[in-house]
């Protein structure tokens, strides 16, 4: 998926919506749920080079990322997403 700022989906597969949780916060919504929690997401974000990103929670059917600077550990929201999610339905 790939995502705005206000968590709107520009591109979807196999998604299908997005949360805007708190700042520097997106939940994901599988149309379809994948087989077992057993699976590997994937970022990048547009807008600062020192970004990261972890895995809040993760369901079958959905799962939560935290984007953080990575010198100042703030949460943050970056310009865009580029989420990708590997796994068995």
């Amino acid at each position: 998926v790939r995502c705005g700022l206000t968590a709107n989906i520009l591109a979807s597969y196999n998604v299908a919506s997005l949360a805007d949780e708190n700042s520097g916060q997106v939940g994901v919504t599988f149309t379809t749920a994948m087989s077992s929690v057993n699976y590997c997401v994937f970022t990048t974000h547009e807008g600062d080079v020192n970004y990261t990103s972890s895995s809040r929670t993760i369901g079958t059917s959905s799962f939560s990322i935290a984007v953080r600077n990575a010198t100042t550990g703030a949460q943050v929201d970056p310009t865009s997403h580029s989420i990708v999610a590997f796994g068995d339905q």
